[in-house]
């Protein structure tokens, strides 16, 4: 599935990837701060807010390769039309709330769905 996604990045967008493995979970780097998740049976990361209009990041969760490498797209290129040095010294690439930890947070909702109360 990585490397599935790894290839239509390439292919289709142009976009270079850097994978590792890390235990159960693949770690695909598409960009500073926008780093991807793959469990083998679903895509995820944390959505770019370079405007800092939300609150609290949203979590991006696909199930085929294709639609990812679509949105994944979509969020490279809003991220490299800001220079480096804006995204890293205003905290957009490594998000407001620090004390969010991605890493940690299983997906349980699809793309665009709130996830569930607790």
């Amino acid at each position: 599935m990585a490397a599935d996604l790894a290839a239509l990045l390439a292919a289709r967008h142009n976009i270079p990837t850097v994978t590792n493995v890390d235990t159960d979970t693949v770690l695909l780097s598409v960009y500073t701060g926008l780093t991807v998740r793959i469990d083998g049976t679903r895509v995820y990361w944390r959505e770019p807010d370079p405007h800092h209009r939300r609150k609290w990041p949203r979590r991006m969760v696909y199930l085929t390769v294709e639609r990812a490498a679509e949105r994944l797209a979509d969020h490279y290129k809003q991220l490299t039309e800001i220079p480096l040095g804006e995204l890293l010294a205003n905290g957009i690439v490594l998000g407001r709330n620090r004390d969010y930890r991605e890493q940690d947070a299983r997906p349980s909702t699809m793309a665009g769905e709130e996830p569930p109360c607790s």
